[in-house]
């Protein structure tokens, strides 16, 4: 059977998030030679849409209406259903998001489908659609089928790379929708604390994760950073969480996302939040002493050794270990 993927396009206040394109990646393959398309939820402003559909070459279903201001989940459950009951997708996608965790069981409920989240990977093996999943924080790799008609699903952000530009524009088709009044309202929204300049800015970050284990350590963490020009120190949610570093300094799906020409994670075991954040990073290296840490499997070098032990090993053989 061909396959149907409607994924809804994230955003907040109007400002399309990029695990949207990357989601269309995903879709791309799994989609195959089937149809694709996106949905586009607002209260009254199309042209975020437009713009997607002028950049990704894919159709974008406009539906527009005063109660989706914010997306609350009711409402937007509601819509989607609405939306796609005549196109009958086989896979409906979403970005595993806040909102994404609250919308996708509810919609998997109303339409008796599967439910998989946080997919970072697909395959597909003698005609048997494959998807993976990090479990247990991100050590172990889960790998399910689904043998439902419709499948739900939310992407892990920064999983998929960004499509290319399309050549040509997608169609803009216009749909209404009847919505019942949810039984939550969204009040107010705050934006998450925006990175550091210099630390979206710089061509090196090091990252302190919990493995440095107290404050003070991170000294050696700022040693390190100060071996490279244009860089800057980051930090791990636990280690921002702690209070050892502030959250605009934070990398990771519920902070900054960082593309610098190298990164260095000291003790950062790389749980998928993490890596959302620093992905698209040109090179690498990760401090360890778990040799089974998930970062790993990210790494261009990887370095297995207490970074307590590592780095002034290396600052001392760099005579570096007195600055």
């Amino acid at each position: 059977m061909s396959r149907r993927v409607a994924l809804l396009i994230e955003h907040i206040a109007g400002e399309i998030r990029p695990v949207s394109y990357e989601m269309l990646t995903c879709a791309r393959q799994l989609a195959a030679d089937g149809e694709i398309v996106s949905v586009w939820l607002h209260a009254d402003d199309e042209t975020p849409a437009q713009h997607f559909a002028e950049q990704t070459g894919c159709e974008v279903f406009v539906c527009l209406d005063p109660a989706l201001v914010d997306l609350p989940s009711e409402e937007t459950g509601q819509a989607l259903i609405q939306l796609l009951d005549a196109w009958q997708p086989t896979h409906i996608m979403l970005a595993h998001t806040a909102r994404g965790w609250e919308l996708v069981p509810r919609l998997a409920a109303r339409l008796s489908a599967a439910c998989l989240t946080n997919v970072h990977r697909i395959s597909e093996e003698q005609g048997a659609l494959r998807f993976y999943r990090a479990v247990h924080g991100g050590r172990l790799e889960e790998q399910v089928q689904s043998n439902a008609p419709v499948t739900t699903l939310t992407i892990a952000p920064g999983a998929f790379a960004r499509p290319d530009a399309a050549d040509n524009a997608g169609k803009v088709v216009r749909k209404k929708v009847s919505l019942a009044p949810g039984r939550i309202q969204v009040r107010r929204q705050m934006r998450a604390h925006q990175a550091d300049n210099d630390l979206a800015a710089a061509e090196v970050v090091v990252t302190a994760g919990r493995g440095v284990g107290k404050a003070e350590n991170l000294a050696l963490i700022e040693k390190l950073s100060r071996l490279f020009a244009k860089s800057a120190v980051a930090g791990s949610r636990a280690v921002c969480d702690e209070g050892w570093l502030p959250h605009t300094r934070q990398v990771g799906q519920t902070g900054a996302t960082v593309r610098p020409k190298v990164y260095v994670a000291c003790g950062v075991s790389g749980a998928s939040q993490h890596i959302a954040g620093m992905r698209e990073s040109d090179f690498v290296v990760a401090i360890n002493r778990d040799e089974n840490a998930p970062i790993f499997r990210l790494a261009d070098v990887g370095v297995v050794e207490d970074l307590h032990t590592f780095i002034p090993l290396l600052l001392r053989e760099l005579g570096e270990e007195n600055e």
